[in-house]
């Protein structure tokens, strides 16, 4: 099926479509390769549902995500930004903090309970739960870091700094 444009009948030019940049705004007639955000190919800006919207860089526990509505974003939001352009970049806060290194749970102490919340978090990429539960910044959650919080069970080390 063709898209045609509701108010005039017309279709854009073969290979171009509607271009929504960082503020909100739209294009019309552009093609994919040069649309560096949300691209709708064959269709004008009118015939857009729903309509452009302003994106930009959303951080969360240090972890920064391209291209995400303001409504979508929990955390800190920098409109028509890309993560890449932050200064400062996101930097993550564990909450809670750690009072020993991998004290994931805050409590002064590192036993079963802290391997529990890791675990729980397997395969999160929530931007917090990140950087309170990668113990090897990998950018995953996993068994591994698990094994890293047995590791210490019963110690009580000074936390190391979070993950960049």
């Amino acid at each position: 099926m063709v898209a045609r444009h509701a108010l005039h009948g017309l279709q854009p030019p073969c290979g171009t479509g509607a271009c929504c940049g960082f503020d909100g705004s739209c294009v019309d007639e552009v093609p994919r390769d040069g649309c560096g955000t949300r691209y709708e190919g064959g269709v004008f800006c009118a015939d857009i549902e729903p309509s452009c919207v302003a994106v930009g860089a959303c951080c969360s526990g240090g972890h920064c995500d391209d291209w995400v509505r303001e409504d979508e974003c929990n955390a800190e939001f920098s409109q028509e930004t890309l993560c890449a352009d932050l200064d400062p970049p996101c930097v993550c806060v564990r909450d809670p903090q750690w009072e020993c290194d991998r004290d994931v749970n805050g409590d002064g102490q590192v036993n079963p309970v802290d391997v529990g919340l890791v675990q729980a978090a397997f395969g999160s990429r929530d931007g917090q739960d990140l950087c309170n539960y990668d113990i090897d910044c990998d950018g995953q959650i996993n068994p591994v870091d698990r094994a890293l919080v047995q590791q210490l069970f019963g110690t009580c080390e000074p936390p190391r700094e979070p993950c960049p």
